[in-house]
C-alpha cells in the first residue's frame, strides 16, 4: 500500500511546501495507528524556485513519528541530521 505525503507551511507565500510518498508492504498497519520504522523523500521547489529535496528515515510510534534523521539539499545548500 502507498501513502502520499504533503508538507506545507506556508503562511506568507514564502515558506516550506511540498509532497512525497511512502510504501508499506503490509496494508493491515493502517487498522492502527502507524509503528515501526519508515524511509521518506520529498523533493519539490523552495520560494525562491530553487529545488529542493530531502530523504531519510522516522521511527513511528502510536501515530507519532519520532527519531527523525534527514539529509536535504536545498538550491545545492546541503545539510544533514
Amino acid at each position: 500500500m502507498d501513502g502520499r505525503i504533503v508538507e506545507f507551511d506556508d503562511a506568507t507565500g514564502k515558506g516550506t511546501r511540498g509532497t512525497g510518498y511512502f510504501h508499506i508492504q503490509d496494508s493491515t498497519v493502517f487498522a492502527t495507528p502507524l509503528t515501526g520504522p519508515f524511509a521518506f523523500r520529498f523533493s519539490g521547489w523552495d520560494a525562491s524556485t530553487h529545488h529542493f529535496a530531502m530523504a531519510g528515515t522516522a521511527t513511528a510510534q502510536t501515530g507519532l513519528f519520532t527519531a527523525v534523521s534527514a539529509d536535504v539539499n536545498d538550491g545545492g545548500s546541503f545539510s544533514g541530521p
